[in-house]
Formats: C-alpha cells, sequence, structure tokens
C-alpha cells in the first residue's frame, strides 16, 4: 500500500497534513483540534493547495483558480447592459 505521506517541496518535511476545504461544522472542527489530521482551506476547493506543511507552514500541491474572466471588455458589457435596459423601457412604453 502506497504512503499518504507527502514530502514538502519547500523544506523536505514529511510532516505535512492534507488541505479540507468546504463547510465543516464546528463539531468536525473540535474533533480535528484534537486529532489534527487536515488543516482547513476555507470554502473555495483547491484555493491554497492540497496539502500543508506543519515545519515550515506553507502549503502545496495544485492550486484552482477561481478567477472569473469574460470574453467581453468592460465598455462590451456596459454597451450591452445599456441595449438591454433601452430595450426593457421600450418594451414598457407599449
Amino acid at each position: 500500500m502506497k504512503s499518504k505521506i507527502k514530502k514538502c517541496p519547500h523544506c523536505g518535511s514529511t510532516s505535512t497534513l492534507p488541505i479540507a476545504y468546504g463547510l465543516i461544522t464546528d463539531k468536525g472542527h473540535q474533533k480535528n483540534a484534537i486529532k489534527k489530521e487536515w488543516v482547513w482551506g476555507g470554502c473555495k476547493f483547491g484555493a491554497i493547495g492540497t496539502d500543508h506543511c506543519n515545519e515550515c507552514g506553507k502549503n502545496f500541491g495544485e492550486i484552482i483558480s477561481y478567477e472569473w474572466r469574460s470574453k467581453f471588455t468592460i465598455k462590451e458589457l456596459i454597451a450591452r447592459a445599456d441595449a438591454r435596459i433601452e430595450m426593457f423601457e421600450r418594451n414598457q412604453k407599449k
């Protein structure tokens, strides 16, 4: 069976923990405070990596970007919104 212990790429330590994401109950946090089986990474999955090093305090592993990018420029988005407002206003007058 393959070991689940990962080596920190920053300092080489094997004192690492997986990062848990999502809404975790108070009971889950309390249980983990005793057992120290994971580090909470927040609500956005993968935002800071997959693992945490207890020695150097750095996170590592795949980071998932949630940055939203529009295919339109700000000016184009404003023009589209203005056109929809005008269309809405014309339909209200009918």
